[in-house]
């Protein structure tokens, strides 16, 4: 701190009154300076075999080869991701929280790459833990790993599958043949039509993670999917998209009665993520799949103030509530017996055969 200091002084002037000049001692604060130096980062150019399993595809998509990472992660969950080779550079955490970094095409990091890429994690250290970790891009030719897909059984969700494929196949043969597929997004060799695609990280850099449930063309097109984001809490978000020229049709209507289904044969899994962006899709979610609205929702405020309880929601508050703009509905879908039994019922007055009108249209 640095002080200054004035005196006070009186002068006496004859026929004048006398002066008094008045200072005063003041402090002056310093304002500390935070350090503005990046946090340290630990890291290590990772040993395949030892440091994660690396596993090269035999298949490619649109030109670029497809490789498996498994390695286990901070939080003791072991992980499972997909990545292609549009991005040479793989960096992650591994369970001590060291970061480790390898190169897919088995040559050393540079040590160029590895000063770029010190330097963006170091700028992203202190908002990493804030949000929700993603995969992402953080320089060119370097991605970051946070987040991935649990290790799953799919062949019970695909044993059901097959036996719904059966009826589908009874009600749309003739005319139009349609088969639902289960998989994860590597796997498909059908044109998918997915909710979005940004690059080859896509949403929640999830691109290859995801599991897709799609209604497809015997002519090797889906015109209809639902994409799976799997956590390792348990829970299962959920992004819907259905060719336009296919819409009106209830494919995707069909496809989340599937989903309810199958998600009973995915090992620890219970509950389905939505967010319904307009009033058809969350009158369909609460109506017809006894979707619960999540706490802290707008929608759940609105409720609340309207005076209206769960049971009692119609059409006409739903349409009133997006009327407002108040944003879109997030809802969760328990994943248990009885939902699984309604869908079936349901799902097969859509295929029956006896309704045309309430029918899906093949």
């Amino acid at each position: 701190m640095a002080k200054k200091s004035k005196s006070i002084t009186s002068k006496k002037t004859a026929g004048k009154p006398t002066v008094r000049s008045v200072s005063r001692t003041t402090t002056v604060k310093r304002k500390s300076v935070k350090s503005s130096l990046p946090p340290k980062i630990s890291y290590r150019e990772g040993v395949p075999g030892k440091d994660f399993q690396l596993t090269r595809l035999d298949k490619q998509y649109k030109g670029l080869s497809i490789y498996k990472i498994e390695f286990d992660l901070p939080d003791d969950n072991h992980c499972v991701n997909y990545v292609d080779s549009a991005n040479n550079t793989i960096v992650f955490q591994d369970i001590n929280g060291e970061y480790v970094l390898f190169n897919l095409d088995g040559t050393p990091v540079s040590e160029t790459t590895k000063s770029l890429c010190l330097q963006k994690l170091a700028g992203k250290q202190r908002t990493l833990s804030k949000n929700r970790p993603k995969n992402e891009s953080v320089a060119r030719g370097i991605v970051l790993l946070q987040d991935c897909a649990p290790a799953i059984d799919l062949s019970g969700a695909r044993s059901v599958l097959a036996k719904l494929n059966a009826e589908l196949e009874e009600k749309c043969g003739a005319s139009r043949p349609l088969f639902m597929k289960f998989a994860p997004f590597h796997e498909f060799d059908e044109d998918v039509t997915r909710f979005n695609e940004y690059s080859n990280l896509s949403i929640a850099g999830q691109f290859y993670n995801t599991l897709i449930l799609a209604l497809c063309t015997s002519d090797g097109k889906c015109v209809s999917t639902i994409e799976f984001l799997l956590s390792h809490s348990g829970e299962i978000a959920i992004l819907s998209k259905t060719v336009q020229a296919e819409e009106g049709k209830r494919y995707n209507k069909m496809l989340r009665y599937v989903l309810t289904m199958i998600a009973m044969q995915l090992p620890g899994i219970h509950s389905i993520k939505s967010i319904a962006v307009n009033p058809i899709s969350a009158w369909l979610l609460i109506h017809y799949f006894h979707a619960r609205v999540d706490a802290g929702n707008p929608f759940e405020i609105f409720l609340k103030d309207k005076g209206i309880a769960m049971e009692n929601i119609t059409q006409p508050v739903i349409q009133a509530y997006y009327a407002e703009k108040k944003g879109p509905v997030h809802l969760t879908i328990d994943v248990n017996d009885a939902n699984s039994q309604d869908s079936y019922t349901q799902f097969h007055k859509l295929v029956a055969g006896v309704s045309p009108a309430d029918e899906i249209k093949c």
